[in-house]
């Protein structure tokens, strides 16, 4: 996953400096927060994932969130 970030971070920075060129810079950071949680939110509904992020090696083994 790093490498992929890693990878990504030069075209985003390139995106994100012609983008200032042409749009307000608290736009653009508005437009990223809300696209975040349009995508983020509706994760806490899902019910598998709710036990991914909720997981416990304690009390439960990896077969219980599979």
């Amino acid at each position: 996953m790093n490498t992929v970030c890693g990878g990504l971070t030069p075209i985003a920075m390139a995106v994100g400096g012609i983008l200032a060129e042409f749009i307000a810079i608290k736009y653009i950071v508005l437009t990223c927060f809300v696209l975040s949680g349009m995508t983020i939110i509706p994760l806490g509904f899902v019910k598998k994932f709710k036990h991914f992020i909720n997981y416990n090696p304690d009390f439960q083994t990896l077969e219980d969130i599979i």
